[in-house]
C-alpha cells in the first residue's frame, strides 16, 4: 500500500482488512491448538502402551523363579516398577505441558510467565508473533482514526487478549501522557521481534500522520505474514518431534519387555535341560 493509497477508516475495505487479520490470528490459533493436541495424544498413547506392557510383564514376573544353588528365588523385577513409575511421571508431565501450551496459544498465560514461555522453541515464537500482530493492528486502527498514541495505547490495552502486552500498554499509556516518545516506549515492549524493532527505529524521526498510518499498516501486514510462515514450521517441527518421542517410548517398552521375556524363556529351557526334560 502506498502513502497515497491509504484506506479510509470508515470504508468497507478497511473493515475487511481488519477482519482478515483477525481471521488469520484465529485460524493460526486453531491450527496450532489442533497440531499440539494431536502431538501430545501420540505421546500419551505411547506412555499408556509402555506402562501397560511393563505392568503386565511385572505381574507375570511374580510367577517366575530363579534357581540358585538348587534353591528357587523370586525374580527381582523392582526395576520394572521404577520404569513404570517413570512412564507415569512422564505422562503427568505431558499433560501439564499440553495445558501450558494451550494457555500460551489462547493467551491465557499470566503476564509474568509470558516472557519465559514466549522463548520456548517454535511454539513460543509463533505465540509472540500472534501478540505482535494483534498489537500492531490495534495501534493501526487508532492512528487511522487520528487518535494520539497515549489514547491509542489505552484503547488497545482494553481490547488486547495477551496479558503481557495488555499490562505493558496500560503502563505505556501513562508514560506517553508524561511526554515520552513512542519510539522510546517501544524499546520496552515485552517482545523484541520484527516488526517491533523496525518500528522502534523508523519512529525515531518525526513522521507526519500519513507516514505514521503507512508504517503501522506495513507492520500489521508483515506481522500477520510472519505468523503464517512460523505456523507452518512450528507444525512440522512439533508433529515430527512428538512422533519421534512417541516412537522412542513405545519402542523402549517393547524392547525391555521382549528382552526380559526372552531371557526368562531361555532360563526355563536351561532349567528343563538340567532336569532332562528336553
Amino acid at each position: 500500500m502506498k502513502h497515497s493509497d491509504q484506506i479510509p477508516p470508515d470504508s468497507i475495505a478497511f473493515s475487511a482488512e481488519i477482519s482478515t487479520w483477525q481471521s488469520i490470528r484465529d485460524d493460526v490459533r486453531k491450527r496450532l491448538s489442533r497440531s499440539t493436541t494431536i502431538g501430545f495424544l501420540y505421546v500419551l498413547a505411547a506412555v499408556g502402551v509402555g506402562s501397560y506392557l511393563l505392568s503386565v510383564i511385572k505381574e507375570a514376573a511374580d510367577y517366575f523363579y530363579v534357581m540358585t544353588d538348587f534353591d528357587f528365588e523370586p525374580i527381582d523385577a523392582q526395576w520394572m516398577d521404577l520404569l513404570t513409575w517413570g512412564y507415569g511421571i512422564l505422562g503427568g508431565l505431558t499433560v501439564l505441558a499440553y495445558l501450558a501450551s494451550q494457555l500460551m496459544i489462547w493467551d491465557r498465560m499470566p503476564a509474568s510467565l509470558f516472557s519465559i514461555t514466549g522463548f520456548i522453541p517454535w511454539i513460543g515464537s509463533t505465540t509472540r508473533m500472534l501478540a505482535i500482530g494483534e498489537f500492531c493492528q490495534l495501534i493501526y486502527e487508532s492512528v487511522t482514526s487520528n487518535q494520539p498514541y497515549d489514547e491509542a495505547m489505552q484503547l488497545a490495552a482494553a481490547k488486547a487478549k495477551n496479558p503481557s502486552f495488555r499490562s505493558w500498554m496500560e503502563q505505556t499509556s501513562h508514560r506517553l501522557k508524561a511526554g515520552q516518545s513512542i519510539a522510546h516506549v517501544l524499546g520496552s515492549a515485552p517482545v523484541r521481534d520484527q516488526p517491533i524493532c523496525a518500528m522502534n527505529a523508523l519512529l525515531q524521526k518525526e513522521a507526519n500522520q500519513e507516514e505514521t498510518i503507512f508504517l503501522w499498516h506495513q507492520a500489521s501486514a508483515e506481522s500477520h505474514l510472519l505468523v503464517q510462515s512460523r505456523l507452518g514450521r512450528t507444525n512440522l517441527f512439533f508433529s515430527g518431534t512428538c512422533m519421534l518421542i512417541a516412537t522412542f517410548l513405545a519402542g523402549l517398552a517393547l524392547f525391555v519387555t521382549s528382552t526380559y521375556m526372552i531371557s526368562v524363556i531361555l532360563g526355563l529351557r536351561s532349567m528343563y535341560s538340567i532336569f532332562g526334560i528336553f
